[in-house]
């Protein structure tokens, strides 16, 4: 997933032979669709005739200065997809827990929920974007527990993606900072569920 070039770096006999045999030999047919030099209808190559005329009707070409071959160098296409990640957090309703999450996109920080005891966890951010270039990783740590009025000593921590399906924990203070490193594909909820364990 990125951005790709669409003709070879070099000009002449050589660099559109090079893009000719890519495209012969890249050519995504279905399994069904076994390559042939036999002439093959748009109708057996698409897998939607209906989605394809869309496609093709909401495009334009420039009639007056279309692209030579020559010019395709340094042209490219990407197929980056952008994706949205919503936050949220619960503990056991005590505000005994003590816990952390970090999550950094390409490296930077992007996001970190708190929760110290006494308080509710809470996010930095409601919510972040991603696209599917892009590596993300979550970090979690438990911090122990304990606060005024509580009687409990550790916390249990478990990271949620998407919600319901855990890829972190659960976790306590023994088991130190633990991550989670993935690639976006969907729209997703994080959600972690910090509790307060004596």
């Amino acid at each position: 997933m990125g951005t790709y070039k669409i003709a070879p770096s070099t000009q002449g006999a050589t660099g559109l032979a090079k893009m000719r045999r890519s495209l012969d030999s890249k050519a995504d047919y279905n399994a069904s669709n076994t390559y042939t030099t036999n002439s093959t209808s748009m109708s057996t190559l698409v897998t939607s005739a209906t989605t394809y005329q869309a496609d093709v009707d909401s495009s334009t070409w420039n009639q007056a200065t279309p692209y030579k071959f020559s010019e395709m160098i340094n042209q490219t296409w990407s197929d980056s997809a952008t994706y949205t990640f919503t936050l949220s957090a619960a503990n056991g309703g005590d505000d005994c827990d003590k816990s952390t999450v970090t999550i950094t996109k390409n490296g930077s920080t992007v996001a970190t929920m708190t929760s110290s005891a006494g308080a509710s966890p809470s996010w930095s951010v409601s919510s972040f974007t991603a696209t599917n270039s892009d590596t993300i990783v979550i970090t979690a740590q438990s911090n122990g527990g304990g606060g005024a009025g509580c009687n409990t000593f550790n916390t249990d921590v478990t990271v949620q993606r998407p919600s319901g399906t855990a890829v972190i924990g659960p976790i306590t203070d023994t088991d130190g900072a633990t991550t989670h490193t993935f690639t976006p594909s969907a729209n997703q909820t994080i959600h972690v569920i910090s509790t307060a364990t004596s």
